[in-house]
């Protein structure tokens, strides 16, 4: 929503409307949200592989977009979290790796993370699900 703000492609009426929906279900609904997991990627990676993809859709998508949005999630989630990622644990991939690297660091930092919960906070149990390694090796 900041990015369409502030490339002028959201009106600032529309911006004002949408931005206090938002923080209406943020103060009514909780989402209950524990994690996010960031792949961090260089916006020349993300280019070359939309790329190599070759996706009608993605043709269309200029690389000062994809630095645009690279520049948004560094603010949001590295430089400066704020809101959402006050009580969000945030994990950060370089997805700039290859799949089955990207995928062993996830495996890895998602256990890291499960160790330091508690059983409430993981559903009163104090086993680590085999669905983590699933979740993280699926391509």
């Amino acid at each position: 929503m900041e990015l369409a703000k502030k490339s002028g492609k959201l009106h600032p009426v529309e911006f004002a409307v949408l931005d206090e929906w938002y923080k209406w279900w943020e103060a009514h609904v909780d989402i209950n949200l524990d994690l996010l997991i960031y792949l961090q990627t260089k916006p020349e990676t993300a280019f070359a592989r939309m790329k190599s993809r070759a996706r009608a859709a993605e043709d269309l998508c200029p690389y000062d977009y994809l630095l645009d949005l690279h520049e948004a999630y560094e603010e949001w989630l590295i430089r400066n979290p704020v809101t959402t990622t006050k009580k969000t644990h945030v994990i950060v991939l370089d997805a700039n790796q290859t799949k089955d690297d990207v995928a062993a660091e996830c495996f890895h930092k998602l256990n890291e993370y499960l160790q330091t919960l508690t059983p409430k906070k993981i559903g009163e149990s104090t086993a680590t699900s085999p669905a983590s390694a699933e979740f993280c090796t699926q391509t």
